[in-house]
């Protein structure tokens, strides 16, 4: 589980990284697009800078221009004031004079008229100077200004160029650490993988010998279960053998009472067989006398017919001849004849009524014989029937002897080693625990009779009367009259004329005798150390419980 939650957090982290990755990209191209644009921006403040200087430099050319011609218009001045100058010079004091008043006159117009333009001129100059100058310095601050806030950004995108210079350094080394990371990561999760498969291998390994524990623990609680099964049975056993020893007077009186009345219901069979046989014998008498008169009375009544038949024919023919030959003939009265007729009928009906009665007295005397041979096999069946629960009652009795002495058997050998144990204060652990190691079968036997030892350990049995077993296999004679030794031939096999007292199962007593009645025999003490079914359990159970890595 932590290196499938390493994994994961791996996979996490390298869609963090990707993620991160793409991101950087997108900002580097925003940043190389940004650093373009100020670039560009830069192109154009430098041409901006340039058209100024420029502008400057003309500026200054019409400035010099400007200064040529004040120079000359002050050299005309000059000129213009020399020349005068000479004139006055050349000219005699009056004509000089004159000529000054009206060179004077003259030229005051034109001289105030230069003055005035002159001045004028120098004022417009003079405006014009301050104001280009005025013009020009405050455009060469904001030129400077300009170029400062522009050396200032140009510096500043710089640093920011060199900045995303080095972000993209380090991007490209994070990059590199993250492809680093990733070859890394997949190496290591090629690793886990392996493990994990050796992990599941592992696990499976685990699994299957987990199962098998599993089984092999339900195998031993199954027969845990049943050992216990038998154990209870075994102390019913017991408790129903003091039981039955409680009452074996009562038992013996009650067998007593039930051989005789089998000697009288054998008897009463014999009686009823024998008049059964006595009653069929006169049944075939009386049918062998009842045909017989059948016979007879059929053959009266043929002779009957005949001599109605003869006498018939004879009156007939005396009839006949009388007629024919018209002699004397015999004649017979009419009520001597209806007398004879009846007689006839009379006889007929007589031999019929007896053959109706030897009929009826046929179909009684093979009722009787019906009704004795179901009475006789009813009297057979009951006799299998008696044997038969006798033989179950004995294989019973046998097999809860064999058992009863197994487990006490078991019980000495385990009260002897736990003797020993407690003597020497060695651990029950070091025993060989072959047992566990094959719960179905030990040297070819079930081990249910070995680990009921261990499954029972720190609990004791009351003692055991020496005279249980005598009085178990107690034998009271039973008269062999009672027993028959043949019907129709058959021999009576399978049975003893002594009755052994452990065949007899009570049935009343396996419903009284429930858990609740092993308290009589069994009586528990808190045990002093744990048996070793129960701490082999316990480790299989640690084992099972124990996580696996």
């Amino acid at each position: 589980m932590d290196l499938l939650a390493k994994v994961e957090s791996a996979q996490k982290e390298i869609e963090e990284i990707t993620v991160k990755q793409l991101q950087l990209e997108k900002i580097k191209q925003s940043e190389l697009k940004e650093m373009e644009m100020k670039l560009r921006a830069k192109d154009d403040s430098i041409v901006r800078v340039k058209e100024l200087l420029e502008h400057y430099a003309a500026k200054q050319k019409l400035m010099e221009t400007a200064k040529n011609v004040l120079a000359e218009l002050e050299s005309v001045i000059a000129s213009l004031s020399s020349a005068y100058m000479r004139k006055l010079e050349n000219t005699p004091v009056l004509d000089s004079a004159l000529l000054k008043l009206g060179i004077m006159k003259t030229l005051d117009s034109p001289v105030s008229n230069y003055e005035i333009l002159v001045q004028e001129l120098m004022k417009e100059l003079s405006t014009m100077r301050d104001v280009e100058i005025t013009t020009y310095a405050g455009e060469l601050l904001a030129a400077r200004v300009r170029l400062e806030q522009m050396k200032i950004a140009e510096g500043k995108r710089v640093a920011a160029l060199g900045r995303a210079l080095e972000q993209l350094d380090e991007s490209k080394l994070n990059l590199k650490k993250a492809i680093d990371a990733g070859v890394s990561l997949s190496s290591a999760i090629n690793t886990y993988q392996v493990q994990i498969s050796k992990r599941q291998a592992e696990l499976e390994g685990a699994h299957e010998t987990e199962q098998i524990a599993c089984a092999t623990l339900a195998s031993l609680q199954d027969e845990l279960c049943s050992i216990r099964a038998k154990v209870l049975s075994a102390q019913a056993g017991e408790v129903k053998a003091i039981e039955s020893r409680r009452k074996l007077p009562a038992d013996i009186n009650k067998m007593a009472l039930s051989a005789d009345e089998a000697k009288a219901t054998s008897k009463m069979a014999r009686e009823l067989a024998s008049k059964a046989r006595l009653e069929m014998e006169q049944a075939k008498a009386g049918l062998s006398t009842a045909l017989s008169r059948i016979q007879a009375a059929e053959k009266e009544a043929e002779a009957a017919r005949a001599s109605e038949a003869m006498a018939l024919a004879g009156l007939k023919a005396l009839s006949g001849s009388e007629g024919e030959d018209g002699k004397v003939s015999i004649s017979i009265p009419f009520e001597e004849y209806s007398a004879l007729y009846d007689a006839g009928h009379e006889a007929v009906k007589v031999s019929d009524k007896k053959v109706g009665v030897t009929l009826i007295e046929l179909k009684e005397a093979a009722a009787n014989e019906a009704e004795g041979q179901d009475k006789l096999s009813i009297a057979l069946k009951e006799l299998e029937e008696l044997q038969k629960a006798l033989e179950a009652a004995q294989k019973k009795a046998d097999d809860s002897q064999a058992a009863k002495l197994s487990i006490e058997s078991e019980l000495r050998k385990w009260r002897a080693d736990h003797d020993h144990w407690r003597k020497t204060g060695s651990n029950p652990s070091s025993v060989n625990t072959s047992a566990t190691q094959s719960p179905r079968f030990l040297n070819g036997k079930t081990s249910h009779t070995k680990a009921f030892s261990h499954s029972f350990q720190g609990k004791t049995v009351a003692g055991i009367d020496p005279s249980l077993a005598e009085f178990l296999t107690l034998k009271v004679p039973i008269s062999e009259q009672v027993l028959p030794h043949s019907f129709h031939g058959k021999p009576a096999t399978g049975l003893s004329p002594s009755l052994d007292l452990s065949a007899i199962k009570v049935p009343s007593l396996e419903k009284e005798a429930g858990p609740t009645s092993r308290l009589d025999v069994v009586k528990t003490s808190k045990p002093k150390k744990l048996s070793l079914f129960a701490r082999v359990v316990s480790m299989m159970v640690r084992k099972k419980k124990k996580p696996v890595n």
